[in-house]
């Protein structure tokens, strides 16, 4: 009976395995046995919530950090009002005649 106190019984509602070599989630923090694992297998409540994207903004092209609990619309509108500093838009060359020494600007 030396082995009992060796490994844990796998926290899963619907396994309770004793596994020997358990894993404990990063999340949770609660023991698991090899199947049970990933977040997935094990339906973790808290999987996803420090998953930290980056949104371009388009008009200046900051990076913008969301979080799995922050409304993407919300943060943008945030930026776009308070810190976007829009790039000014660059200038279309305008098409010129051809004719020596005619500067005249093409119209559509």
């Amino acid at each position: 009976m030396e082995f009992e106190k060796i490994g844990a019984h796998c926290s899963f509602s619907e396994c309770h395995r004793k596994d020997f070599l358990p894993f404990q989630c990063g999340k949770c923090q609660q023991v698991f046995c090899l199947e049970h694992r990933t977040y997935e297998s094990h339906k973790c409540p808290k999987s996803g919530t420090d998953d930290i994207w980056l949104m371009i903004c388009p008009l200046c092209s900051a990076q913008i950090k969301i979080t799995a609990a922050d409304d993407p619309n919300a943060i943008f509108d945030f930026h776009a009002t308070t810190e976007c500093k829009p790039k000014p838009a660059k200038s279309v060359a305008k098409e010129r005649c051809d004719a020596d020494g005619c500067y005249a600007v093409l119209t559509p």
